[in-house]
Order: C-alpha cells, then sequence, then structure tokens
C-alpha cells in the first residue's frame, strides 16, 4: 500500500469539492497511510470555513483519520533554510515536514501553484495519474537534495 503526505491545498479538496476532488479521493483510496503538517490543523481549517462553514465535522473527520508531524524546531529550522528565499512560509514548513520523514514509498501530493513552481521545476510534478501533482518517492527523492544543502542539519 501506499503512503502519501497531503499539503493543505490537497486536504481541502477532500472536503469542499472541487475539479480534482474525485480523482484526489480514488488515488488516496490505495493508501494506507496519510499524513500531513501540523500546520493543515489551522490553514485547512480556516480556509473551509471560508467556503462553507457547515463542513466543520466532515473536516474534523479527516483531520482524526491523518497522521499529524508536529512542526518542531528541527523542521521549523529546515523551512527557514530552504530555497528560494521567497518560498513563502507555509509552503517552506510543509515541504520541510515531508522532507524529515525520510519517506520511504512516500507520495507527496500538493496543489498549490506556488509550492508545485518554487520548490520543484514543473515537469516534475507532472504525472499520468488524474489528480496530476503527485511526487513519487523518487520525485521526493529528488526534493530532499534540498535537506543536504541545510548547513547544520542534524542526520
Amino acid at each position: 500500500m501506499r503512503q502519501a503526505i497531503c499539503d493543505c491545498s490537497a486536504l481541502v479538496k477532500l472536503i469542499v469539492a472541487e475539479p480534482e476532488s474525485q480523482a484526489l479521493v480514488t488515488v488516496l483510496e490505495t493508501c494506507s497511510n496519510l499524513a500531513t503538517s501540523g500546520l493543515a490543523l489551522v490553514e485547512v481549517s480556516r480556509a473551509v470555513r471560508r467556503k462553507d462553514p457547515s463542513l466543520a465535522a466532515q473536516l474534523r473527520r479527516l483531520f482524526n483519520r491523518l497522521e499529524i508531524i508536529a512542526a518542531n524546531r528541527v523542521i521549523l529550522d529546515l523551512a527557514s533554510r530552504l530555497e528560494p528565499p521567497d518560498l513563502r512560509s507555509l509552503n517552506a514548513i510543509q515541504l520541510a515536514s515531508t522532507l524529515t520523514l525520510r519517506p520511504i514509498g512516500l507520495d507527496f501530493i500538493a496543489f498549490d501553484k506556488r509550492l508545485q513552481g518554487r520548490v520543484c521545476a514543473p515537469s516534475s510534478l507532472r504525472s499520468p495519474d488524474p489528480v496530476g501533482p503527485v511526487v513519487s518517492e523518487s520525485k521526493v527523492a529528488r526534493m530532499m537534495s534540498f535537506q543536504a544543502r541545510c548547513q547544520g542539519l542534524s542526520q
């Protein structure tokens, strides 16, 4: 079974019906474990409340099924050093959370175009999968090269 970490933009699509929602659900049905950065508790909750406050119970059920990666000092330190410097702070934390997992068989699923465009070459996020921006294990490994460039991070 696959494991996946979803960024906030993907989690919103699981609660609020958007064009990619059904394809995302289909992909995630093949996953045995879903995770996200702890910042999703705030960012996704606020985005869903803006769109439809009546979805709060559905949102709580989703969070109860996810492994939440706490934004500890190591993650925040790595996020502060990721390139490029204009990468949004929340995107940097989301990516750093993924990088610290040292994933094996992990897909990073992101729909945020700023995250896709700044962190990876656009072609590295293309996939024949109907969801589109699913980053496979090998692509996550390439993204981990960011970690190697961060000075002073303990291995």
